[in-house]
């Protein structure tokens, strides 16, 4: 998956989780020059400072809910695994290694990517080879799943990821 996609994905869900709408899409030629990162009810979810992210009422939410395995693990290091828990949390190293990162489970992760699936209007049959197919450009199709496509990508090839965890036992690595 291409470096940064996810953090699309993560905005749209940083809205969701807030109450608010999707998001209107982040045009495909400013993906590279405007990051998601930037937007200001995704970045309330990184700031440390209480009382932490509000929904669009000014209310705290519950950062048990929502999309926590998506919002809040490493995209450059951590896991996955197919095992069911609700909040993802670090690994620490054995003395004098370094964190092993974020864990977080398969099964939530393909819950909270379904539930943006849904939101977007994604094919639930559509698979990542078609997003990038050479034949086909998906922003020039006139679907509703197009208008976001950085957020369908990150997504598709989420879902693509957990169920090959899922089925095999395996656990999907970052880093």
């Amino acid at each position: 998956m291409r470096y940064g996609v996810i953090h699309h994905l993560r905005r749209v869900a940083a809205h969701l989780w807030t109450g608010r709408p999707v998001p209107p899409p982040i045009p495909a030629e400013e993906l590279e020059t405007r990051p998601a990162s930037g937007d200001p009810v995704l970045r309330q979810f990184y700031e440390e400072s209480l009382p932490g992210p509000l929904d669009k009422e000014g209310r705290s939410v519950d950062l048990k809910e929502g999309y926590s395995h998506l919002i809040y693990h490493s995209d450059c290091s951590g896991y996955y695994m197919p095992v069911m828990f609700h909040v993802p949390f670090n690994v620490p190293g054995k003395e004098g290694m370094e964190d092993i990162g974020l864990l977080g489970s398969s099964y939530v992760l393909q819950d909270e990517c379904e539930r943006l699936a849904i939101a977007l209007n994604i094919p639930p049959d559509l698979h990542p080879g078609t997003l990038w197919d050479k034949t086909v450009r998906p922003w020039e199709l006139s679907m509703p799943w197009t208008e976001h496509v950085a957020e369908t990508y990150a997504c598709v090839n989420l879902l693509h990821a957990c169920r090959i965890s899922i089925e095999s036992g395996c656990a999907i690595s970052f880093g």
